[in-house]
């Protein structure tokens, strides 16, 4: 039986099943085989972010953003919002399915506010509201798993 048409966009703009509620889980490090680590942190209340990872490439400071479903766009701009203090990285897809898209941090200011901020961070992806990350736990797990490439 067919949904109505503002019951189906209700659904298909909310979280789904599985989604983190809010505020959120911490940052933490995880290990990655045959490479430095990575801080990882899972996106609460996202109707499309399922998490974001920081990591080394070289010396190069990345991102990498895991989508919960596929992305229609051939470019997103992800636009982190700490207190009205917006940080945009334009980001490129990273896999044919489109659920998996990568971001060179460098000369960002990414970083450097994840370091000194406190409490969370609101996440819109092309200018929507995406949920938000918890930011507790982001300067250590930021140092250990980036100080190849960044410096502190």
């Amino acid at each position: 039986m067919p949904v109505p048409q503002d019951i189906a966009r209700l659904l298909m703009d909310s979280p789904p099943e599985d989604a983190v509620p809010l505020p959120g889980t911490a940052w933490e490090v995880v290990p990655v085989q045959g490479r430095a680590p990575m801080a990882y942190v899972d996106v609460a209340a996202s109707p499309n972010i399922k998490s974001f990872s920081l990591f080394c490439e070289g010396n190069r400071p990345m991102m990498a953003m895991l989508l919960n479903k596929p992305a229609t766009v051939q470019r997103v701009t992800v636009t982190w919002n700490f207190a009205g203090r917006l940080i945009d990285i334009p980001t490129g897809r990273a896999n044919a399915q489109s659920t998996f898209w990568q971001a060179n941090l460098t000369g960002s200011q990414l970083i450097p506010m994840l370091l000194r901020q406190n409490g969370s961070v609101m996440l819109r992806i092309n200018g929507r509201l995406e949920g938000e990350a918890l930011l507790a736990g982001a300067p250590l797990a930021l140092r250990t798993a980036m100080r190849t490439c960044v410096k502190f």
